[in-house]
């Protein structure tokens, strides 16, 4: 773990928080919940999320070489990659 202030299980509780905005606001899209003028800042919250649960995976000590493929679902606003454990 690279950050010792917190522990194992707060960045696992954490992670799983994230997942579930991320699911919350993905379903709104798919399902045409989110308001047409709302688009734009609901993919905004999925970037954002993502990119806290890219650093949370990095501070827990999460290998550096399999972050590649959370960095690409940041670029690519792919979703499957976000999924790793």
């Amino acid at each position: 773990m690279r950050a010792n202030i917190k522990t194992s299980d707060y960045f696992d509780n954490y992670y799983e928080l994230q997942l579930d905005d991320l699911n919350y606001y993905e379903s709104s899209l798919e399902k045409g919940k989110a308001k047409e003028g709302r688009i734009s800042a609901v993919k905004r919250k999925l970037f954002t999320i993502s990119f806290y649960t890219l650093i949370t995976k990095y501070s827990s000590g999460y290998e550096v070489s399999k972050l590649i493929l959370v960095i690409r679902y940041i670029g690519k606003n792919n979703r499957k990659s976000i999924t790793i454990t």
